[in-house]
């Protein structure tokens, strides 16, 4: 009984904290997908961005836990609290993504694209 409780609750809460880490998983150069400075992406305004993105997210991730915990055997309930974090995440990854764009470096005027062909080129940037 605790083991199939255990094997519903551990995948749901690993996907719990992986909404919760969506800010911190892209490149360094950018937050929320906007390619920003330095200063600004490890200063006050990457910090405040992420952590209301983090405190809005909060109360859906922590229903969606309480809602496993307590009732495990209620897979439309689990269901439903699943896609209520995700699509509040969805949300707030937009809105948070908007708030970034102020923050935004200019796009470089000149750019740059190789001509050759590379056989092998796929697999290899799949894998970088």
């Amino acid at each position: 009984m605790i083991a199939i409780r255990l094997a519903l609750i551990l995948p749901i809460l690993l996907s719990l904290i992986l909404l919760h880490g969506i800010p911190f998983l892209p490149q360094r150069s950018r937050l929320f997908g906007v390619n920003v400075p330095p200063q600004i992406r490890y200063g006050r305004e990457d910090s405040r961005l992420v952590r209301s993105y983090q405190l809005w997210l909060l109360p859906f991730t922590m229903g969606t836990f309480l809602l496993v915990v307590f009732w495990t055997f209620r897979p439309l309930l689990i269901v439903v609290g699943v896609a209520a974090a995700s699509f509040a995440a969805v949300g707030l990854l937009y809105l948070c993504h908007s708030r970034a764009k102020r923050f935004a470096l200019p796009p470089p005027s000149v750019r740059e694209a190789s001509l050759s062909v590379d056989a092998g080129g796929l697999p290899r940037r799949l894998l970088c």
